[in-house]
This record gives structure tokens, C-alpha cells and sequence, in this order.
């Protein structure tokens, strides 16, 4: 065993999960050949804690190649650091990505000519990335237009995020697709992966070769992915856990026949991408015996910048309740207006 690292507790008591030395190097070996990262010139932000399998198993790569990296000491300078560093490499959540992402778009909200700025700046964005992605060039008309969008928007969010990224990994919560996008377009690729703890804790991950907005990437290498009869997804390879520590039943109840259960709803496309769709603990079914899955009615409402958070509930009622905080900033601009 290399490590415990224990889960939140969100879903239950946390527990100890016993990850093995071989579970994090088969990791390391695989991402060491997916992603072309040079010491002499890549270097990290660490500004998740250490605690967090995510970060952890990020800081374990960055190290074993010999990379720089800086520890951001709170949180709340995390952008303030980014700007200072620069680093190539960032691992990351969400809630970043969606702060640039309202950011960007408070900043032109009260003058409608900087709203069509920034919208014609991301639809050159995304014109050329997408040609890009597919191997192509991009045609004249949007090639041309690229210098002048990145000079008036899209270099000025990168240097928010810290300038161009050799890797600039996304977990801990699914990333809607608009943000995706938005970084694409911005000339920043997210590769939003997917994991969980008692994976040590990479399960997919896309490459700069092989992914699709809206997906996990593919399933590690030497690791294997099938989709139980409830659509839950199972996993096994080398680095699922030893266990919990000092917990067999949980064990038992979470590893069956070598493959880790993992709670999370998806299915593999027909290129071997993986789709989280939800998780089966949060599905609601109401007292009228209607499922509803909360995640995509949250992330709509989350798509607003008005809204910092949005809860879904309804389990065992027969009507759904929303619960939502506003974004404080966002409501004194729209107060001031």
C-alpha cells in the first residue's frame, strides 16, 4: 500500500481507501506516454488539496518527469497565481472554468457592442478550432479574422487561466459542454477526465488525438470498462484499490469479482468514448413513480451566470423542489442596472 486517502463522505461515513504503489506507477506510465511533457519547460499550479485523489495523483506525474510546480497556499489567490505563473500544467475543477467563463461575460455584459465582440470572437474561436481538431486547415475568411479576435478577447481569457496549456486536466464534477467549448474557442484544450477515488483515480481520459466534447475520453490503457444491467458503469484494471481500511463489508459491497463498482449512470459510444449521464444515488423518483435525473436540469440552470449553485429535490414527493443561490456579484450588477 502507498497511500489511504479517504473519501468525503458525502454519500455515507468516509472511509480509507488503500491505494497500492503499482496502481499510481501504471497511471504515471500511461499518461507519461499520452501527453508530450518536457521539464525544462512545463510546470504546474497545484491549488486542490493534496487530499484529494485528483490533485494528488496530478502531483505524483508532475514530479516523477522532473516538472516545476507551485503551491498556491488559499484557494481564493488561485487566479491571482495563474496570472503570476503561468503554468503549462493546471489541474482543475469546474468552478474555475465557470468563474472565467461569467467573468468574461460580466465584463461586456452593460455595453452591447462588447457583448458582439466577444460573441464574434468566439465564433472565429471555435470556426478554427474545429477545422483544427479534424486535422484541417481552416478556410481564409476565419484564419484571417483569428489575430484580431485574439488580440481584443481570447488571449486576454487565456492569460486568465494562465496562457496556452501543454495539459490542462478537468475532474472532481462533470464540465458542461458550453465550457468545453468556450475554452476550445479561446484556444485552451480541457481534457475532462473521469475517476473516482478507489481508482487511484483515473478510470478515462481523452488525448489531444483522441476525444469528443461531451465525453470522458477512453478507458485507460491496461484497464477495462462494461456497463451493468442498471447502466451503472463498472471498472477493472491495476489500479483499483486494495480496499477500504478496515471495512470488508464495504469492500465487498463496492468490488465484485475484481470490477469496482462505481455509482455513476453512463454508456461507451460507438468509439469507445465514455458518457457519465448520472449518478444512480442521485437519481429522484417521486411518490408518482417518475425518474428524473437531476444533473441535466442543474447544469441548464447553472449555464446562467445569475446562478451559483442549483439543487434538485424531490425523492419520495410527489412534485420537485429547486433549490438555487444566486451569484452575489451577479446580482449587485443586475441591482446596479
Amino acid at each position: 500500500m502507498c497511500t489511504l486517502i479517504y473519501t468525503s463522505g458525502t454519500t455515507g461515513d468516509p472511509k480509507g481507501v488503500m491505494l497500492a504503489s503499482a496502481g499510481f506507477t501504471h497511471q504515471l506510465d500511461v499518461l507519461e506516454r499520452a501527453f508530450r511533457i518536457d521539464p525544462d519547460v512545463d510546470h504546474s499550479l497545484c491549488f486542490l488539496p493534496l487530499s484529494h485523489a485528483f490533485e494528488r495523483a496530478w502531483t505524483y506525474v508532475v514530479l516523477s518527469l522532473g516538472c516545476r510546480t507551485t503551491y498556491c497556499p488559499d484557494p481564493r489567490q488561485v487566479a491571482e497565481l495563474l496570472a503570476e505563473v503561468q503554468p503549462t500544467l493546471l489541474c482543475t475543477v469546474p468552478r474555475l472554468i465557470e468563474k472565467v467563463y461569467v467573468v468574461a461575460h460580466q465584463k461586456v455584459a452593460e455595453s452591447s457592442s462588447k457583448q458582439a465582440i466577444l460573441a464574434w470572437a468566439l465564433r472565429v474561436g471555435a470556426a478554427n478550432q474545429h477545422a483544427f481538431r479534424k486535422g484541417k486547415q481552416p478556410s481564409a475568411w476565419w484564419r484571417a479574422q483569428l489575430p484580431v479576435a485574439d488580440r481584443l478577447v481570447l488571449g486576454n481569457i487565456r492569460h486568465a487561466l494562465g496562457g496556452r496549456k501543454t495539459v490542462m486536466a478537468c475532474g472532481g464534477a462533470p464540465l458542461r459542454k458550453e465550457l468545453e467549448e468556450f475554452l476550445s474557442a479561446c484556444g485552451v484544450m480541457c481534457f475532462q477526465g473521469y475517476g473516482m477515488t478507489e481508482a487511484s483515480p483515473l478510470i478515462s481520459f481523452p488525448q489531444h488525438n483522441a476525444f469528443k466534447f461531451g465525453s470522458c475520453g477512453r478507458v485507460l490503457e491496461g484497464g477495462e470498462v462494461r456497463i451493468g444491467a442498471d447502466g451503472e458503469i463498472l471498472y477493472r484494471g491495476p489500479n483499483v484499490m486494495k480496499g477500504y481500511w478496515n471495512n470488508p463489508e464495504a469492500t465487498a459491497a463496492t468490488i465484485t469479482d475484481g470490477w469496482l463498482h462505481t455509482g455513476d449512470v453512463g454508456h461507451l459510444d460507438a468509439d469507445g468514448y465514455l458518457v457519465i449521464t448520472d449518478r444512480i444515488k442521485d437519481l429522484i423518483i417521486t411518490s408518482n413513480g417518475k425518474n428524473i435525473a437531476p444533473q441535466p436540469i442543474e447544469g441548464l440552470l447553472l449555464a446562467d451566470p445569475l446562478f451559483e449553485y442549483a439543487v434538485l429535490l424531490g425523492d419520495n414527493r410527489p412534485y420537485l423542489t429547486l433549490l438555487v443561490s444566486p451569484s452575489l456579484p451577479m446580482l449587485e450588477s443586475l441591482a446596479t442596472q
